[in-house]
């Protein structure tokens, strides 16, 4: 008690009991912030049970985890942890006060923070929800006097809640405490951090729990001063080798007296032929293949859940596969079309939000993506279709553009029959007699006779129609 260890045993009957919801939230329950790694705080009482009598509880904290538990102050009180848990904040639950307390030692010393000329009832203190700034804000009712007397003296008058509330903001980063130092050497007697790993005493010097080794850097209990808001926690982690303390006993099986292997438990009533145990098992793996598509042995062991140790023993149950029918029919099952009924309803009804949510990522354009996948896949399509004629022809594949019923420009056609590939041919009509460029080419196509020349009618009819030929001026 109130920090020297006391002789309560749970073999005599003693133990701590703390506050959790017995008093429908009258009094604080138990509280720990992931920001103060390790620390837990509790309202309780030590003996044979919980009791009711408040003053004959106290404020009780843990700095590992809840392992052991020292008193740091006597009666109930409502309380707040801030900074990354270098400073506890408290004030007397229930019971009119003026001031509130803080401690920057976890505990081992406190002092006193006057808030109020009026006697008050303090409600809570809250901080943002992070716990690591050191500013609070307390708040509750003015208490009023119940038994009126001449005598100033509020502690000796009774008192209850009022119908004025109080808020009352506190910093106390204005107490100008140093601030902490040596986060890189945790550890070191000149550092103001130390390195603590969580455990409970099962696995020796190993310090595993849940399979992990964790270590946490966390400012000393003695070290008053402050980390700051821009402190973060340093954790290192590294799994441990699986053992049997990794595994609890699957259904079925039990500890005797909590302790030794794991081992059938033996039900009340006739017992069982070897046999009907034998049968009663088969029809069990019948049932789970039929189900899941494959069954369980077990040797009377499973990992505890959330247990992440790697190697070591495996203790766990061994899977057998089915036979490949009782894998596809487990699908077909009322749990396997249940579960295909609520995909369909989500993607059904819950489509809006998930376009919405697509819209919202940085994933390219789908309309892009169609649009480049429909031009590769054409141009491989064309590049397939043109090996038969690769093979039969020259070799060349079909210009791309032209299905197999157009022609291509005249120009481009090759000649077959032809032998000349003279550079001057290309890109020429084949099928119509070039004339030499002649600025006076009209004169030369005249025939000698002056016939007229023939046009073609353009109103749809068939019959050509006899335009004179201009003469040149001065003819």
């Amino acid at each position: 008690m109130r920090g020297k260890k006391t002789a309560c045993y749970i073999e005599d009957g003693c133990s701590l009991h703390l506050e959790i919801y017995s008093h429908m939230g009258e009094l604080a329950p138990v509280y720990s912030t992931e920001k103060a790694v390790g620390l837990v705080l509790g309202t309780g009482n030590m003996g044979p049970r919980l009791t009711d009598n408040d003053s004959q509880k106290s404020l009780y904290l843990s700095r590992d985890g809840g392992l052991t538990w020292r008193s740091i102050r006597p009666g109930v009180h409502i309380y707040e942890i801030g900074d990354h848990g270098a400073l506890i904040v408290i004030a007397q639950k229930n019971t009119p006060t003026t001031e509130i307390h803080f401690s920057w030692d976890e505990g081992e010393s406190w002092d006193s923070l006057t808030i109020s000329e009026h006697p008050i009832f303090v409600e809570n203190i809250i901080i943002e929800p992070n716990s690591i700034s050191q500013q609070f804000m307390v708040y509750g009712t003015y208490a009023e006097v119940f038994d009126e007397d001449d005598t100033e003296d509020f502690e000796n008058l009774e008192m209850e809640k009022g119908n004025k509330a109080f808020l009352v903001y506190t910093d106390f980063s204005q107490l100008h405490e140093p601030q902490c130092k040596g986060v890189e050497t945790a550890g070191a007697d000149e550092s103001d951090y130390e390195l603590w790993t969580p455990h409970d005493g099962r696995f020796g010097d190993a310090h595993c729990f849940l399979g992990q080794h964790k270590t946490f850097v966390r400012r000393k209990q003695a070290s008053k001063c402050f980390n700051g808001e821009e402190h973060e926690t340093v954790t290192k982690v590294e799994p441990c080798t699986c053992n049997e303390m990794d595994f609890e006993c699957d259904i079925g099986y039990a500890r005797t007296d909590g302790q030794g292997p794991c081992l059938i438990k033996e039900g009340k009533g006739k017992k069982q032929t070897e046999d009907e145990k034998t049968r009663m098992q088969q029809e069990m793996w019948t049932e789970e293949c039929s189900e899941y598509g494959y069954y369980e042995v077990t040797s009377g062991y499973r990992k505890i859940p959330g247990n992440m140790c790697e190697g070591g023993i495996d203790l766990n149950p061994y899977r057998y596969q089915c036979s490949t029918g009782g894998y596809l029919a487990s699908f077909f099952t009322f749990r396997g079309f249940f579960m295909l009924a609520v995909l369909g309803a989500l993607c059904y009804y819950g489509w809006p939000i998930i376009e919405a949510i697509l819209l919202l990522l940085p994933i390219p354009d789908p309309s892009d993506m169609k649009a480049s996948a429909t031009k590769w896949c054409g141009a491989a399509f064309t590049f397939v279709m043109s090996i038969p004629d690769m093979i039969k022809g020259d070799g060349r594949a079909p210009t791309p553009g032209y299905s197999q019923q157009f022609d291509k420009p005249g120009g481009l056609q090759d000649e077959e029959d032809s032998g000349d590939d003279d550079e001057e041919d290309i890109g020429k009509d084949s099928t119509k007699q070039q004339n030499a460029l002649d600025y006076d080419s009209d004169e030369k196509d005249e025939p000698d006779n002056g016939a007229n020349q023939e046009l073609i009618s353009l109103d749809g009819g068939n019959k050509r129609k006899k335009v004179p030929k201009l003469k040149k001026p001065g003819q």
